[in-house]
This record gives structure tokens, C-alpha cells and sequence, in this order.
């Protein structure tokens, strides 16, 4: 399996060429996003509002604050931040993608199509920060974007938490700078039941557009201050209090909505009076583009030298990533996952492994393998299925991705650090392992099973009692192993880990921080 190339590689079925530049003003440009999450770095405890729906409801939360690498941090394991980054990216794109005129006028007719919007957007990468600075305020946001910054001027990165004592659902950054970033916070729609679809649907899309808008000098459109004649100028309504007192343009229309009272400037009682620009504070969907907005977007990108740009040649580019852990404990059997969930528009792709030093861990030494090149998605792969990896090890795994239908490949690497699973050589008897403490809300239990027997997990708070089952009892073979756990959506505190091997109880004392 290792200790030589695979002597069946072949190329991928395109063919390589540089990126474009891009001179045609009416040609799609892709354009580099990064997606990021702030997390906590220890469980949170936070009440929130469901007012999506009717009655109202009331919730509480336990957990990171965030999507994670491993779920979506209220308790789900099949649905993850790669996930939520990707769907993202697809309502982003599919608004892009649907050209309308400006102003929903019913009756109105327009000789000429209208204007394609050149721009598309493509993840480069997903990261999770646990910073509870970042997470708990906003008002560092230049600070957090120094350090978690991808590749400046090259990549807009999109900081996405939850902010409670903030009142808007999204802020941008970098308007006459090159260095573009947004922040949107929108993770306790997520967790509201009635506002879910909105959070990973349609809406956000719109509102990840609205904000990379704005980084490419693309301002909001009422009262006409943004610089463009043709965008639609907002209606500004008066708003009457319970009092008598009227306050003036107290707020656009955000919908077709006469119930509304005026004082004395009539409300949003008829169509002229509503936009459904993209710059605009409005519901509907898809949104508007005109042409002097993606004049000032073809403007701004060109003015950065087509920094932002990946491509422009028509097609929509691959783009490689994948996540892993950096450190893993080799228990037979064992396993070493590679997400490459966050990987778009591949239908080929290759994995490269080798063993390296740590002082040049981008030269192969030793152990060199090739897959050769796989047809489809890169999805989650067990390495160890094709690869035999050694205790002790340093190793470079690259993933580089194709697609049939777009010229050029992409590739992404990283380091895997192996240790040995020592505690338990020797073993004869049942006995678990886990790390402590735990500080990511996974927790890993190494174990051996002496001969088959039914296993189960739970952990308990000492504090409360209460039992939560991490694993139902499963017939378990003869072997050494090693299972995460996610514990995230549990309080702080110390637990006990309990396993019930053959009907006999065994515990050790962890604590979550």
C-alpha cells in the first residue's frame, strides 16, 4: 500500500490552463469566499426567541454558539458547518443566477431582458475559530479579521455568529479598502424551528449578497444616495405611536403592506412605493440588480487587479478543501476521516500521502501514495482504508480536485501527526480511555475489548444525575478502538463517562471545560 507511486495514474480528463484575466465586462466572475465560524471555546448557556411563527416561543440553548466541524451545535450530527457553508454558497449563487428588473410593478412590461449579473461566488474554505472574544462582542471585528484573515485581497472572508446585542443581520467591511471582509449573524435563526428555512435557504443568500455588495462599493438605494440613477429611490413611511406622536420616515417598505398607518404620508399601500433591489431592506426574492450596481462591482474588482477573481472563462471553477484532524491515536482499528464536504464543483479528484519531517513537511521522504484519480464527490474518506499509516509519523495529505466541464485543477493540503495507542498494549482487560478534559465538546474514548460482548455508552453529571446515552448497547468484537463523542450541547461541569461492558459497569471521571 505504501513505499512506491501507483503505477495506474493517469491525468484528469481536462485540461489545465491559466486563469483568465478578466477584460469582458459581460463575462461571470468567480469570485473567492471563505466562510468562517466564531465559536465559543467552552458551552454556553443563552436564551432565545423563536418569532418566526405563531404562538412565540421561548428556548434555551446549550452549546458551542455555532455549526461546527461535526454538527450544527444544537445536538445534530447530520448536518455541519461544511454543510451549512455550502448551502450558503448555493442561495447565494442561485440569486445571482436569476436576473430580474428592478421594481415588482404589476402591469408593467419590459422590452429588454434583464441585466445578467456577472458575478458568482465560490468557497475556498471553511474554518471555526473558538475565540470568546470574537464570540461574545462584535466591536473587535478588525481585530478578529487580522488574525483569522485567508489569503488578503485574494479571498472575502465571511465571519458568521451570534450576536445578540447586535440589531442587524449582517456588517460590512473594507468598502475603499482592498482587504474585504462581512460579518453576518444570523446562527439564532438557525436555531429558532420556524425561521430554519429562512436561515438555510433563500434568505441568507440574499443576505450574504447584500453584504459582498457592499465590500465591491455597492451602497443601499433609498433616498438615491448610492451614486446610481436607475436603482429605485425608497419610500421612507411616517410611523403614528400610541402616544399621537409621529415619527417621520421612520422606516422603508418592506413589503406590499396597507394596513399600515400613515401620518401623514400614506404607507406601503401600492407597488411604486416597494423595491425589491438587492440594496434595499425588503422581503422579496429573488432581488434586483441594476446596471449601474454591476458597473460599480465590475469597477471595484477590476480596480484590485481581479484579486478577488478565481476565473471568468464561462464555466464554474473546482475548488479543493478538506478537513481533518491534525493529531490522531492509531487503536486498531481506527480511522482517519477526511471531510472534503466543502470541496465545489469536483467530479475528479486525487489524494496524494506521504510521510514527512516536521521541520519540511511539504518534501515526501517515505511511504509516497497515489490514488490515482476518482470519478465524483469528494465527500468524507476513511484514509485508512487504502493507507497504511505508522505510530510516530508525520504525514502531508493533499487532495487536488477536477471537474469534465472547467478547464484547470485545485488542490489543498495539510499536516496528520500519528501517536500510538500504548496505554493499551498489554491490556487483557475491559478498560476506557478518554481525553481530559474536554475543551471542544468532543470527547475521544480509546478502549479495549478483551472478547465480544454487548457495549454501551452514557455520561452522567455528577452534579445533576442526569444521563445522557451516547451509544446504545452494540455488539462489540475483540479489538482496541477509538470513538468521539459529541458533547457540546451539554453544560460545563464534571460528568462521569460510563460504559456497560457485558452487563458490568465501568466509569472514569471527565470534566468539560
Amino acid at each position: 500500500m505504501t513505499g512506491s507511486p501507483n503505477s495506474g495514474v493517469t491525468s484528469p480528463s481536462t485540461t489545465s490552463s491559466p486563469l483568465p484575466i478578466c477584460t469582458d465586462a459581460s463575462s461571470i466572475r468567480y469570485v473567492r469566499v471563505a466562510i468562517h465560524y466564531i465559536l465559543s471555546e467552552s458551552n454556553i448557556q443563552r436564551t432565545y426567541i423563536d418569532g418566526c411563527g405563531t404562538p412565540i416561543v421561548q428556548y434555551n440553548y446549550s452549546g458551542p454558539g455555532n455549526f461546527t466541524e461535526y454538527g450544527d451545535g444544537n445536538g445534530s450530527s447530520t448536518y455541519n458547518g461544511f454543510n451549512f457553508a455550502e448551502d450558503l454558497m448555493a442561495s447565494a449563487n442561485l440569486e445571482l443566477g436569476n436576473s430580474l428588473h428592478g421594481r415588482k410593478t404589476p402591469g408593467e412590461t419590459y422590452p429588454d431582458p434583464p441585466p445578467t449579473i456577472p458575478m458568482r461566488l465560490i468557497l475556498t474554505g471553511v474554518y471555526f475559530h473558538r475565540d470568546n472574544l470574537a464570540f461574545s462582542t462584535t466591536n473587535n471585528a478588525s481585530a478578529t479579521h487580522a488574525l483569522y484573515d485567508i489569503e488578503s485581497n485574494n479571498v472575502i472572508d465571511v465571519y458568521i455568529g451570534w450576536w445578540p446585542s447586535t440589531n442587524w443581520g449582517g456588517n460590512s467591511f473594507g468598502y475603499n479598502d482592498p482587504n474585504k471582509f462581512c460579518y453576518i449573524n444570523m446562527y439564532d435563526r438557525y436555531l429558532q424551528p420556524n425561521c430554519r428555512a429562512w436561515a438555510t435557504n433563500q434568505a441568507i443568500g440574499s443576505t450574504i449578497n447584500h453584504e459582498i455588495y457592499h465590500t465591491l462599493d455597492v451602497y443601499h438605494t433609498w433616498n438615491q444616495i448610492d451614486g446610481c440613477l436607475d436603482t429605485p429611490m425608497g419610500f421612507l413611511y411616517d410611523q403614528p405611536l400610541a402616544n399621537g406622536v409621529c415619527v417621520l420616515d421612520y422606516a422603508n417598505c418592506w413589503k406590499l403592506d396597507p394596513s399600515l398607518l400613515g401620518c401623514p404620508k400614506k404607507p406601503c399601500d401600492d407597488w411604486q412605493k416597494i423595491s425589491n433591489n438587492i440594496m434595499d431592506y425588503n422581503e422579496y426574492y429573488p432581488h434586483a440588480t441594476t446596471l449601474c450596481q454591476i458597473s460599480r462591482i465590475n469597477t471595484t474588482l477590476n480596480a484590485n487587479g481581479n484579486s478577488y477573481i478565481h476565473s471568468c472563462n464561462g464555466c464554474i471553477p473546482t475548488q479543493a478543501f478538506f478537513f481533518m484532524e491534525k493529531e490522531v491515536i492509531l487503536c486498531t482499528p481506527y480511522s482517519i476521516f477526511m471531510n472534503g464536504q466543502a470541496s465545489s464543483n469536483e467530479d475528479q479528484y486525487l489524494i496524494e500521502i506521504c510521510e514527512v519531517s516536521d521541520s519540511d513537511p511539504n518534501t515526501c521522504i517515505d511511504g509516497y501514495y497515489n490514488s490515482g484519480w476518482k470519478n465524483g464527490k469528494v465527500g468524507k474518506i476513511n484514509l485508512k482504508s487504502f493507507y497504511n499509516f505508522k505510530a510516530d509519523k508525520s504525514y502531508k495529505i493533499k487532495l487536488t480536485t477536477a471537474s469534465k466541464t472547467c478547464p484547470g485543477t485545485d488542490e489543498w493540503s495539510q499536516t496528520l501527526k500519528t501517536t500510538g495507542c500504548y496505554a493499551l498494549a498489554g491490556v487483557c482487560c475491559f478498560e476506557i480511555y478518554p481525553t481530559n478534559p474536554v475543551t471542544d465538546g468532543v470527547v475521544r474514548v480509546s478502549y479495549h475489548v478483551p472478547s465480544d460482548g454487548p457495549l454501551s455508552f452514557s455520561i452522567v453529571n455528577l452534579v445533576s444525575s442526569q444521563v445522557t446515552v451516547l451509544q446504545t448497547s452494540e455488539d462489540e468484537v475483540t479489538g482496541d478502538y477509538q470513538k468521539e463523542f459529541y458533547i457540546g450541547n451539554l453544560p460545563l461541569g464534571t460528568y462521569a463517562l460510563q460504559a456497560v461492558y457485558r452487563g458490568q459497569p465501568f466509569s472514569k471521571t471527565i470534566i468539560k471545560q
